[in-house]
């Protein structure tokens, strides 16, 4: 596919796009190239070759990369191979300009020589305010969350593993997310500066990677959409705990649950109740904190309930558009 230099209001309803005119022999690729940190990168590519691995970079001014992640295939659409990738901004960037590196492998899968391409663009994140508090934890809470425990270090590396696996088969939800909750109060919000006074004068700051929903113990938890759950247990500071798989790197999570509905393997569907709201764990009262990952990058919730996380139909016009312009 010859590149073709013009904006996009297409994809996934992109502001903008970037397309690499570097060599004719490289695919066409779209993003968006302004956005806020704590968002979703997402990249379309459309190789004109079989690929057989994508990987990809976000670099800082230094050069030292800020995110790494994986593409996977969407299959032939339109008669044209798709892949995309999904990236996470972490939510403490800087207000600067990244660099945005993707590397395609090719040929080997198809028994042809090894082939490739490289893309190197750039990407600008945006500052963006997160609002600070501070939690104030009694004698029990600030034990809990500052006595160290070696179960707690298993449990948060068991999790890592779970988060930064990457399934490229994994598709099992494309459209928008669903709130889990609907008339809820937020107690909480994605990116919030928190620091937790302990009982002894002592504090420790950190940055809350999710949105919690302030509602009674006992209320029905909703799957944010279709996937496969891959932990479902209790952990020492998060207590009943679900995490299901959406997408190649792409995870939802649900904390502090009174109950747990699903097991580990369950395939649900979106809409299906998880569980129950509790107060189980690290929690000063009955609350959902509900979490979404890129690749074990936290961020915002919202941004996967605007739109479709992979509009097909949007990709088609991208498709036409550029043989429409191509004059093919």
């Amino acid at each position: 596919m010859r590149i073709i230099h013009f904006t996009f209001l297409l994809i996934f309803q992109l502001a903008g796009a970037l397309i690499n005119s570097e060599q004719l022999s490289q695919p066409l690729v779209v993003y968006e190239r302004e956005l806020d940190r704590g968002d979703v990168l997402k990249v379309l590519i459309f190789p004109d070759r079989p690929l057989q691995e994508l990987t990809a970079r976000v670099l800082d001014d230094s050069g030292e990369p800020v995110v790494k992640g994986r593409g996977f295939s969407l299959g032939e659409i339109e008669g044209n191979s798709t892949w995309c990738l999904l990236l996470g901004l972490p939510n403490y960037l800087e207000e600067q300009e990244y660099r945005l590196e993707i590397n395609g492998s090719s040929g080997q899968a198809a028994g042809l020589p090894e082939e490739g391409f490289s893309y190197h663009g750039s990407i600008m994140v945006r500052h963006k305010t997160f609002i600070s508090e501070k939690i104030f934890l009694d004698e029990e809470l600030t034990d809990l969350r500052s006595r160290f425990d070696p179960r707690k270090r298993e449990e948060s590396e068991y999790l890592w593993d779970i988060l930064t696996t990457f399934n490229g088969d994994a598709i099992f939800h494309e459209e928008s997310f669903k709130l889990p909750l609907t008339e809820a109060r937020r107690s909480g919000n994605y990116g919030d500066r928190r620091t937790f006074q302990y009982s002894g004068g002592s504090s420790a700051l950190s940055y809350h990677q999710g949105i919690d929903f302030a509602v009674p113990e006992g209320t029905p938890v909703a799957a944010c959409g279709a996937g496969r759950v891959v932990l479902a247990r209790y952990r020492i500071i998060t207590g009943n705990s679900i995490v299901l798989e959406h997408l190649p790197g792409l995870y939802s999570i649900y904390y502090h649950l009174s109950s747990l509905s699903v097991n580990k393997g369950d395939y649900v569907e979106s809409g299906e109740i998880l569980g129950n709201v509790g107060c189980s764990g690290l929690a000063t009262g009955p609350h959902l904190h509900w979490e979404v990952r890129v690749s074990g990058v936290a961020v915002n919730p919202e941004s996967f309930t605007y739109k479709s996380i992979i509009d097909k139909s949007n990709i088609i016009s991208i498709i036409r558009e550029t043989i429409e312009i191509e004059g093919r």
